[in-house]
């Protein structure tokens, strides 16, 4: 599902926009780090995780440890399976960082909160789009309501009642 997603974002961008992350720019300097970062770390826990679950079975001798070995394998799997995931919205991120797309939102007009990409540098929608899917969708708590906004630092919500 996230590829058709990351396939959704390159067809809404402007491809000559400028935004904070635009190459050459300080942000993009330090969010190319820290996506580059992210994959190495991803890297290095996968690999280090799919060691011990090779080798694992061969090594286990009665029934019980066998049992116990075979449940932790299936959760290891599952951990895997999540980072592998991960590990391809990190390099999908930095594919856009390259094409200057980085930070734009998928499916609006409007740019993905600061904020929101420290905490999920892969994300590919602004705050009220998630939002809209997650209420769509019945899922987890808005984006709003854990304090994340499309509004940048500071701004004011505009009131019509003033």
């Amino acid at each position: 599902m996230q590829d058709v997603a990351v396939q959704e974002a390159v067809s809404v961008f402007e491809p000559n926009r400028k935004h904070r992350y635009a190459k050459g720019s300080e942000a993009y300097r330090r969010m190319k780090i820290k996506l580059h970062g992210l994959k190495a770390e991803l890297i290095a826990d996968i690999a280090k995780k799919k060691g011990p679950m090779l080798s694992a079975s061969d090594r286990m001798s009665e029934y019980g440890d066998q049992a116990v070995q075979s449940e932790n394998g299936r959760i290891n799997a599952g951990i895997l399976d999540i980072e592998s995931q991960e590990l391809r919205q990190i390099e999908a991120a930095l594919e856009r960082l390259e094409q200057n797309k980085f930070g734009l939102c998928a499916t609006c007009p409007d740019d993905i909160p600061e904020n929101r990409l420290e905490a999920r540098p892969w994300a590919i929608k602004c705050c009220e789009c998630t939002d809209k899917r997650r209420l769509d969708d019945g899922s987890t708590m808005p984006l709003r309501q854990k304090g994340y906004t499309n509004r940048p630092r500071g701004a004011r919500k505009s009131n019509p009642d003033r």
